[in-house]
């Protein structure tokens, strides 16, 4: 059990650090900017332009969804391994698990 502990604590670390590159507050700033952008009358006017936009307010949703969903199911599974008494549940360690591949991955 401590050592899927080790593992969520080190993970939640790297997360942060990630987060930190990423900028999620800046991130989430640039989103209102472009969504309100995108509610201008003549957004469409210069279609490429507007694609492209639209492209971005997709691609900034999908990467603030998933850190903020990545972030709460990590605090959420080291909360349930730390209330856990005696040996750590297999489904607990394969979340932990997948969570550690899906930061990888992203």
């Amino acid at each position: 059990m401590q050592n899927c502990e080790l593992k969520l604590m080190s993970l939640q670390k790297r997360s942060a650090g990630r987060r930190t590159v990423f900028d999620l507050r800046q991130k989430k700033e640039d989103l209102l900017k472009l969504e309100h952008e995108a509610q201008s009358s003549d957004f469409w006017s210069n279609q490429g332009h507007a694609r492209r936009t639209t492209s971005l307010i997709t691609e900034l949703k999908d990467a603030i969804l998933f850190w903020e969903r990545f972030s709460g199911d990590v605090s959420a599974l080291k909360e349930l391994i730390s209330v856990a008494e005696g040996e750590l549940p297999e489904e607990l360690s394969n979340q932990a698990g997948a969570l550690e591949k899906e930061f990888v991955l992203f």
